[in-house]
C-alpha cells in the first residue's frame, strides 16, 4: 500500500497477533505473570526458587566444608559484605562500591578463603606424618647487650618416630640398643639434642647425619653380634649350622 509516495510497512505475523507461545506462557506462570491456569501447589513448591546459601549460613558452620579448595569466587556461598569496584551513578555524580553479587571484578581476582588458619592447620596434620616425618626445635633469643648472639640459639633438638623408618624385627631392636635413652617406647619417638657446632645449621645437618649413620648401622648385622633366642635369624642360623653338621657326617660315614 502506498501512501504519498511512501510505502506503508505491513507487519507479517508468524501467529496471530497477541498469542504466546508455550514457553513464553510457561515462563508468565513461573513468574506469576500470567492470569492463566496456573500449576497445582505442590509443582510450584518443586519450583519455587531458592533464598542464596549466604543467607542461611549460621556464623559457626564448619567453613572447610563450605569451601574446601580453590574456586572462583560465588556470592551465594561467601556470607561476607565483599565490595569491589565502583557503579557509576550519572544523576547523583557519585561513584557507588559494588556489592558481591553479579560481580565480575570478584571472580577475576585469585581469592584465599581456602587458605584460612583452620584450612592450614588441618592440611599440616594430614601431611606431617606422611611428607614430613622429622621435627625440628629450636629457640631464638632476643636481649640487650653488646653482643646479639646467644650461644643457646645453635641447639637444635631433633625428633622422628621409628615406625616411619620402616626397620624390620632385628634391625628396630638394634637401633634402640644404639640410642639408648633416647628412644620414648611409650611414644615411639627418637629424640637427640645437637649442640656442638657453633650454627644451628651446622647442628641441624649433624643430627641429620646421625639419623642416617644409625639407620644403616641398625640394619647391618655383624658376626660378632649376640642374637636373641627367639629372634629369626637365631633360627636361620640354628637350621643352617645343623645342616651342615648332617653333611659332615654324611662325609664321614662314606669315607669310612
Amino acid at each position: 500500500m502506498t501512501t504519498g509516495g511512501v510505502k506503508k510497512f505491513n507487519e507479517l505475523f508468524l501467529y496471530p497477533k497477541g498469542r504466546k507461545t508455550f514457553m513464553q506462557k510457561t515462563l508468565d506462570t513461573l513468574l506469576d505473570r500470567s492470569e492463566g491456569k496456573k500449576f497445582a501447589k505442590t509443582s510450584s513448591a518443586r519450583i519455587s526458587v531458592r533464598k542464596p546459601r549466604a543467607l542461611e549460613q549460621s556464623s559457626d558452620q564448619d567453613w572447610m566444608s563450605v569451601w574446601p579448595a580453590a574456586q572462583s569466587f560465588r556470592s551465594s556461598v561467601v556470607p561476607l559484605p565483599i565490595r569491589m569496584g565502583y557503579l557509576t551513578n550519572k544523576e547523583a555524580k557519585v561513584k557507588l562500591p559494588r556489592a558481591a553479587y553479579a560481580n565480575l571484578e570478584l571472580m577475576k581476582i585469585p581469592n584465599f578463603l581456602h587458605l584460612t588458619p583452620h584450612h592450614i592447620q588441618k592440611h599440616y596434620v594430614e601431611c606431617q606424618q606422611k611428607y614430613f616425618p622429622l621435627e625440628f626445635r629450636y629457640s631464638d633469643y632476643i636481649h640487650q647487650g653488646t653482643n646479639i648472639r646467644d650461644m643457646r640459639a645453635r641447639q637444635v633438638t631433633m625428633g622422628v618416630r621409628l615406625d616411619v623408618l620402616e626397620l624390620d624385627k632385628p634391625a628396630h631392636l638394634k637401633f634402640r640398643q644404639l640410642v639408648g635413652d633416647r628412644y620414648n617406647k611409650d611414644t615411639d619417638v627418637f629424640v637427640v639434642v645437637s649442640d656442638r657446632c657453633p650454627s644451628r645449621k651446622q647442628n641441624r645437618e649433624y643430627s641429620e647425619y646421625l639419623l642416617t649413620v644409625l639407620y644403616y648401622e641398625s640394619n647391618k648385622t655383624e658376626p660378632c653380634e649376640p642374637i636373641k633366642e627367639d629372634s629369626p635369624v637365631k633360627e636361620e642360623r640354628r637350621s643352617l649350622t645343623n645342616s651342615l653338621n648332617e653333611n659332615d657326617t654324611i662325609l664321614r660315614a662314606a669315607n669310612n
